[in-house]
């Protein structure tokens, strides 16, 4: 009986193993039929991040472009007042008779005043289409924005003609007539205007009160109009903005709420991805299993190494899959672990530590993955609003994004930081490594007491990406070249905000000091054999060598 029952054994095993397979396998093509590509979905958020970041820097544009235009027009009607001033001071010094240079001046400042009205207008035009751009691109209604409230002509031409007008002058004339030769003869000999008489004459004259009368009136209908225009184009444009500044906000939230359900799409196409690690553990066992069966093997003892395949499933597929979750952690807590030992021994005393970086879903990630520490929903609303987080569940751990980092989050952290000495974990996202460079060396970690004197561990936050993109080699190359400019950066270790925790790993070995090329070999070959469960997914084999590759290459090779 014992021995038939020996027998049976393997088949009963194997056969419980393929039906646990079977149903997670089930389990598994639901779930990414649900979730679709999550990594495509990612990018799409961060594109629309980006997206978002370049509409509010657009309307703050927008913004002081409409304060510096109402200034601007304010001073148009300043300097036209001037100009009129300075035509009729002009006149004034002029003869009074001299027509054709009075009509010289005014023409002079009629063509200023016409560019001056047509700057303005175009002026105007120019900014309401940036302000129509902007509502276009929120996909906001634009034809409510119509400019139907730009000034008329001003009727310059009238305003700027030369006012005449008659003026009469005496004169002597000879008087008709014999007597009055006679007369005029006598009259020369005594001083006389004998034989003469007076007449008058007409002629034209500058009307110099009539032409500052109507420049005045032009001034004054220019300042009216204009006055009553800019206001009521201010506040139309302001309404407007107002508009934009809502549909920027609610962006904002949706945004939010898709960066929330993004991190959450991450974990569960991170938990498949571990799943299937365990359901390629079991499908390995049950065909041994099955092979030992068809060869009528006794099969006494499961294998100690396939610890997976030997779990009791006492509550059901769903045990297993949330138990593989916390299998697959492992690796990345001995990972954790390794960096705050290796530190420790580096500095003695280190207290606590500070994850540093500038994206909320990244840090949040880092944090689940490698010290294990989950955040409850109230904790990420904060944390995403104040960008500070402490965790004290199993050690002191600081969660930092500047990017929404608060005043006084800075001044509870700045005194927090002078408790004692602590490890450092800053994030970098070399796909934009110019922004990157740039937030670094402006960052408010370098003000913190110790930071200078500290390890600085160094998180690849965009591996994903770059291996979505076949740019390993190429990231690993501009993240090195930047940590040897900032050389307080040098002296920590390096790991990856990816969910195969393998690279990290691997990362660690490879820093060790005294490494040498046949030990990146001897890596490759253990990671294949020990870690085959990891590299299960397709083409993670080749991104796994031009990682080790790029690795070298980045530290400058080897020595063999």
């Amino acid at each position: 009986m014992k021995k038939h029952t020996n027998s049976l054994h393997p088949k009963l095993y194997a056969d419980r193993i393929m039906q646990i397979h079977r149903h997670l396998l089930g389990l598994r093509e639901k779930e990414e039929r649900f979730l679709g590509d999550a990594v495509l979905y990612e990018q799409a958020v961060q594109e629309e991040k980006q997206e978002l970041e370049k509409l509010k820097r657009q309307e703050g544009v927008v913004r002081n472009k409409v304060q510096q235009k109402k200034e601007l027009l304010t001073a148009q009607v300043t300097s036209l007042e001037t100009l009129t001033k300075n035509a009729v001071t002009r006149i004034r010094k002029l003869d009074r008779k001299n027509l054709d240079e009075c009509k010289q001046i005014l023409d002079g400042v009629k063509n200023q005043a016409v560019g001056i009205e047509t700057k303005f207008i175009q002026g105007v035009r120019s900014l309401d289409k940036e302000v129509q751009t902007l509502l276009s691109t929120l996909n906001l209604q634009t034809k409510d924005y119509e400019n139907d409230v730009l000034p008329a002509k001003m009727g310059t031409d009238k305003h700027f003609s030369v006012k005449r007008k008659i003026e009469k002058e005496p004169y002597r004339a000879e008087k008709s007539g014999v007597g009055s030769g006679v007369a005029r003869l006598f009259g020369s000999l005594f001083d006389k205007d004998w034989g003469y008489e007076t007449r008058y004459r007409e002629y034209e004259v500058v009307d110099l009160e009539a032409i500052s009368k109507e420049l005045a009136a032009y001034r004054e209908k220019f300042s009216k109009q204009i006055a009553g225009y800019l206001e009521q184009w201010q506040r139309r444009a302001e309404a407007f903005l107002q508009r934009a500044s809502a549909e920027i906000r609610r962006k904002t939230d949706s945004l939010h709420t898709k960066s929330k359900s993004a991190l959450k799409k991450d974990e569960a196409v991170e938990v498949l991805f571990q799943l299937q690690n365990i359901m390629d553990a079991l499908e390995k066992e049950g065909t041994k299993l099955r092979k030992a069966r068809l060869n009528n093997a006794k099969v006494t003892a499961v294998d100690e190494k396939s610890s997976v395949a030997k779990l009791s499933i006492s509550e059901g597929v769903v045990g297993l899959y949330q138990l593989s979750h916390q299998l697959m952690s492992i690796p990345f807590r001995t990972c954790w672990s390794a960096v705050q030992e290796r530190n420790q021994q580096k500095h003695k005393g280190l207290k606590r530590s500070i994850v540093w970086g500038w994206d909320s879903a990244s840090l949040i990630q880092f944090l689940q993955r490698y010290p294990g520490i989950q955040m409850q929903d109230q904790e990420e609303e904060q944390f995403t609003h104040t960008g500070l987080f402490i965790s004290r569940k199993k050690e002191e751990i600081v969660v930092v994004n500047e990017a929404k980092l608060q005043p006084d989050s800075m001044s509870g952290l700045l005194k927090l930081a002078k408790q004692g000495q602590y490890n450092i974990y800053i994030l970098f996202n070399v796909i934009q490594i110019g922004a990157a460079e740039k937030a670094f060396q402006n960052s408010k970690l370098l003000q913190l007491p110790y930071t200078r004197q500290q390890p600085i561990n160094s998180v690849l936050q965009s591996f994903t990406e770059l291996k979505n993109a076949d740019r390993v080699q190429e990231g690993l190359q501009i993240l090195f070249e930047k940590l040897e400019q900032w050389d307080i950066l040098q002296s920590g270790e390096l790991l990856l905000n990816d969910r195969n925790p393998l690279y990290s790993m691997i990362s660690l070995d490879l820093t060790k000091p005294k490494t040498i090329l046949a030990d990146a070999q001897e890596v490759l070959r253990r990671a294949r054999e020990d870690y085959q469960y990891l590299l299960a997914n397709p083409g993670e084999e080749q991104h796994l060598r031009n990682f080790v590759k790029g690795l070298i290459d980045a530290r400058g090779g080897l020595k063999k």
